[in-house]
């Protein structure tokens, strides 16, 4: 047999020394409680000894392992699942708690929920992600779907897979099981999709198939950027009329902006008002309030479907979509990204470069600063005289 540093390799697990005076064993295993790989070694003078060692030290871990594994609670993945959302959600927003709770329910519980979480593979994990590519896996809330395959695209699954590793971690740390088994899973590159929006011809025609009260809400939306949440949020007393500025204290950063109105937006709000007030009559909270209801509207997306369809507009257009409209006009309207960013509200500023493709005048414009130009002539006669 070969030899390594350790000497002459006998057998699994024994060692002869270079010198031919003692043997090495050595023997591994995983650590219940730390779920580090332990490697222990021991030299002794006989080969015999060196086994018997060995084959002790193997029986003493595999007890160990089999008495902590029969101590170990059984949990299903479901009743775990409920378990990690009350403790991650303890320092989290309640709507930040409830999409979690509807992505968990609308497709890894229904895969995973009788299983008990221990023996969940990383092969398991892996099929299941293959399965959502593939579109075998239905699932009534998925959106984004692969034009090739019918399955979710690269960013769901990666998103999915990131829920996994995180809930194992959970997991592991409550000694549920051993060790994560989506750890060493790597996301897959995922494919940038150029998301429709709304020209601003579009737009005027949108606008004008809609209910009035639509109307300014959608007005607001494609002018502004704000976000579904935010406009739902708004209130009478965060709209300045004499300043233009709506101030957006419920942001999905937890952090307040000031965001400028345009005469259509604040015109469409002055209209809304007056409209309102006929319509529901004394002191009116929200800008967006469902005269039903006293609360803002749960949700315009019929609406907004039958209103592209009168305008004859055949685009896959959601209420953030809008949001997505307002940041890509905004862009081609030669507005710079640091103040777009702004505007929207972004963190981070790679969200709001991702509208860079659509800023072709304003990209020309940076390298045109770089002009610089030869003077062929000049460079023709230094080289003449250099020869």
């Amino acid at each position: 047999m070969p030899s390594d540093k350790k000497g002459k390799k006998v057998e699994p697990g024994i060692w002869e020394l270079l010198d031919g005076k003692g043997y090495i064993a050595e023997v591994s295993w995983i650590d219940p409680e730390s779920g580090l790989r332990i490697r222990e070694m021991k030299t002794t003078n006989r080969k015999d000894g060196a086994q018997k060692w060995r084959n002790k030290r193997k029986t003493e871990a595999m007890m160990g392992e089999i008495t902590r594994k029969k101590k170990r609670q059984v949990i299903t993945f479901e009743k775990f699942a409920g378990l990690y959302l009350r403790a991650w959600g303890s320092k989290r927003k309640p709507s930040t708690v409830k999409a979690e709770a509807n992505r968990l329910n609308g497709i890894l519980i229904p895969y995973f929920g009788n299983r008990a979480i221990h023996t969940i593979t990383r092969r398991d994990i892996e099929i299941y992600l293959q399965r959502r590519h593939e579109g075998g896996i239905p699932w009534v809330a998925t959106k984004r779907r692969n034009k090739r395959t019918g399955g979710v695209v690269q960013a769901t699954t990666n998103r999915e897979l990131c829920r996994l590793k995180n809930m194992y971690r959970y997991a592991t740390n409550w000694g549920y099981v051993d060790v994560n088994p989506a750890g060493d899973i790597k996301q897959e590159r995922e494919v940038v999709e150029e998301k429709p929006f709304l020209t601003k011809e579009e737009v005027a025609s949108l606008l004008d198939k809609c209910e009035p009260h639509i109307a300014c809400l959608l007005t607001v939306a494609v002018n502004t950027g704000m976000r579904w949440g935010e406009l739902m949020a708004l209130q009478w007393k965060d709209v300045r009329f004499d300043r233009k500025l709506i101030t957006v204290s419920k942001s999905k950063n937890d952090e307040t902006r000031h965001v400028p109105m345009n005469s259509a937006t604040s015109s469409s709000l002055s209209s809304h008002r007056k409209q309102q007030a006929k319509d529901i009559g004394g002191l009116v909270t929200f800008v967006f309030e469902n005269p039903d209801t006293g609360n803002p509207y749960i949700d315009v997306s019929k609406a907004l479907r039958e209103s592209l369809k009168k305008a004859e507009i055949d685009k896959h257009i959601t209420f953030h979509g809008l949001r997505h409209t307002a940041a890509s006009n905004m862009v081609m309207s030669g507005i710079n990204f640091e103040t777009v960013g702004k505007i929207l509200g972004h963190r981070d500023p790679k969200m709001t470069k991702r509208y860079t493709h659509l800023a072709p005048d304003y990209l020309q414009d940076a390298i045109g600063k770089l002009d610089y130009t030869v003077d062929v002539e000049a460079t023709e006669e230094v080289a003449q005289a250099d020869r």
